[in-house]
């Protein structure tokens, strides 16, 4: 516990500025540890806009330093949109959104520091990040410049009203035309890093519309639409179905030769964070849909549906 006192040059700055500039630490941090009751001023809680005053005593309890902010890197970055609030990005096949163990450059993260500022977060790994894609998951993802961007964005998705749509090719024929796969999910208490149905886990929910059937090859080609956002969720949900994603080493088919895992995030629909206007984005599917879009007449499919089909999983 570190015990401060306030000189009289930083009389009338927020608190939570000075600790950060004291400190060294982000001021998204240092928010987030006087949220969670662990910066006193005089021995009681207070918010971070707090203005200091001669003679304040501080008490702030640090913890052990994380993990080093991912630093800028010149890499490849196909940007859909970009304004002062936010940026939009094509993330391509196998690389990985942000920092992490085995990861520590090279990701999406690291190719956007170097294009411009992203807003500071609790996790100094996730700078900007409000979602995520898995590696081999290619597609749209929104992320924030601003800290204001940020906080609206987060209370967006945690409301629900993000609108998310997939393109995924899938193993076996899916007779119904469509679907709603209401399934709750959690953490896997062996493997930590998989994700598995359990009747203990957190509400999921993916509706889903049938595109086009490919009986020879026995395969489906479905629009995903989430409507929750956890971790794996298109990809647990369907192979639990018994149609697990194409090309998916971790929950598809050890036979499985395909060069990549078929999930494309496709579009991604929300309210701006500075006008409030809906706006919507998308990503055109790679190089590796086409043999399955053309032809079949699937391109003729790939537009919005709003129908809703019968509950899987219930």
């Amino acid at each position: 516990m570190e015990d401060l006192t306030v000189p009289a040059e930083a009389v009338g700055l927020r608190l939570d500025r000075w600790l950060a500039e004291r400190t060294g630490r982000s001021r998204a941090e240092i928010q987030r540890l006087i949220r969670e009751g662990k910066a006193l001023v005089n021995g009681s809680q207070a918010k971070p806009g707090y203005p200091l005053r001669v003679g304040d005593r501080v008490q702030i309890e640090l913890p052990p330093p994380g993990p080093l902010a991912p630093q800028p890197e010149l890499l490849p970055l196909r940007i859909i949109f970009e304004d002062e609030e936010i940026i939009v990005v094509d993330k391509p096949a196998g690389m990985v959104t942000h920092p992490g163990a085995g990861h520590l450059s090279g990701t999406l993260v690291n190719a956007l520091l170097y294009h411009c500022h992203l807003a500071e977060t609790d996790d100094p790994r996730r700078p900007g990040l409000v979602q995520r894609l898995d590696r081999e998951t290619s597609g749209v993802l929104v992320a924030a410049k601003s800290e204001e961007a940020h906080r609206k964005l987060v209370e967006q998705f945690k409301r629900g009203s993000v609108r998310k749509r997939y393109l995924a090719l899938v193993q076996g024929i899916i007779e119904e035309d469509e679907g709603l796969i209401e399934l709750p999910l959690g953490r896997d208490a062996r493997r930590r890093e998989e994700v598995r149905v359990s009747a203990g886990g957190k509400r999921a929910s993916t509706e889903f519309v049938v595109l086009q059937r490919f009986k020879a090859e026995q395969k489906t080609l479905v629009e995903a639409r989430p409507r929750t956002g956890r971790m794996h969720q298109i990809r647990v949900h369907f192979r639990h179905i018994g149609h697990p994603v194409v090309g998916d080493r971790k929950y598809g088919r050890r036979q499985d030769d395909a060069p990549r895992m078929m999930l494309h995030a496709w579009e991604i629909e929300l309210a701006h964070p500075r006008t409030g206007e809906r706006v919507k984005f998308s990503a055109p599917p790679p190089a590796e849909f086409s043999p399955w879009l053309a032809g079949g007449g699937a391109e003729d499919s790939l537009a919005p549906q709003d129908r809703r089909g019968r509950s899987l999983g219930r």
